[in-house]
């Protein structure tokens, strides 16, 4: 029986085996890409709590540190003042940068945010971009703007500055952590505005106490001041009833009185009358006692002669 061999030339096993090499080389990149972006997501979530800038300086980082960036700023967009401000820095001084926010559209990082694409700037020209060591000082080799996009919605912006080219394994690294870290923006960004939402509310409900405190108290002292009026109206009401007694017994007493008074009246008068009667019977016994003295004269005068 005949035996079938598969003959090759040297060209076509150079080839398989390149491609061979080349679908390894593939794999083992994926392996390490979808690794480490893993690991990154995993730092993610480990500082998903902290504050905005806190998990910005946490992620850019650990981006220069794993891309061997020169220097790195994260910028994340304020949607309430459509800027994007510069939030976090490795290797850069935020304080002492020329300009530190961007509106959309405005400048590299504002046309990356616009476009929702990566910038990518390569073969610059030596006398264009220099960075600087203590000692020494070294042309930039790339510079890359990504935005940080999460359901189509740019969250901000990543520009990274490398002075080695970086690699195609690299570029497609930092594509995907983009999407992680917009993600995890979003997700804090939400976490801030519900915190916020939370707070109004605790101090909403704390207002709404103090005022139903303050109004429980008010409502105490009405109460409190209603008892006391009502008090004062009772005892003003026994007051009015004890005078009105006193004033009744006033006008029986005075009733007696006038009563008194119209029988003494009466009296007076009668003695009056009585008085000017006996003053007419002295005036008759005084005449009498006239004519008796005058008659008494002139019988002594006729008993002389």
């Amino acid at each position: 029986m005949k035996e079938n061999k598969l003959t090759i030339t040297y060209e076509e096993y150079a080839q398989l085996k390149a491609d061979f090499e080349e679908k390894e080389r593939k794999f083992e990149a994926q392996l390490w890409v979808d690794s480490t972006l893993n690991k990154f997501d995993g730092l993610l979530r480990e500082n998903y709590a902290k504050s905005l800038q806190e998990f910005s300086a946490i992620v850019i980082q650990h981006i220069a540190e794993l891309t061997n960036a020169f220097s790195g700023i994260i910028y994340t967009l304020d949607k309430d003042q459509e800027l994007l401000q510069a939030t976090s820095a490795y290797a850069v001084n935020i304080e002492t940068i020329e300009k530190r926010a961007f509106r959309v559209g405005e400048g590299v990082v504002g046309q990356a945010a616009a476009s929702a694409k990566t910038l990518v700037f390569d073969n610059i020209p030596a006398e264009n971009v220099e960075v600087f060591f203590s000692s020494a000082k070294v042309n930039v080799a790339n510079i890359r703007v990504i935005p940080l996009i999460f359901n189509e919605v740019v969250y901000g912006v990543l520009e990274l500055i490398f002075i080695t080219e970086l690699s195609e394994t690299q570029a497609n690294l930092l594509e995907k952590m983009s999407r992680s870290i917009a993600t995890m923006i979003e997700s804090i960004l939400n976490n801030d505005v519900n915190q916020k939402l939370l707070l109004d509310s605790q101090e909403q409900t704390d207002l709404l106490r103090a005022q139903e405190e303050e109004l429980r108290q008010n409502l105490e002292e009405i109460a409190a001041t209603q008892d006391l009026m009502n008090k004062q109206q009772r005892e003003l009401e026994l007051k009015e009833a004890e005078m009105f007694k006193k004033m009744k017994q006033v006008n029986r007493e005075k009733e007696a009185i006038e009563t008194r008074e119209q029988k003494l009246k009466q009296t007076l008068e009668k003695y009056q009358q009585d008085l000017e009667k006996y003053k007419s019977k002295d005036q008759e016994i005084a005449q009498l006692q006239e004519e008796l003295e005058k008659y008494k004269k002139v019988k002594s005068t006729k008993a002389k002669a």
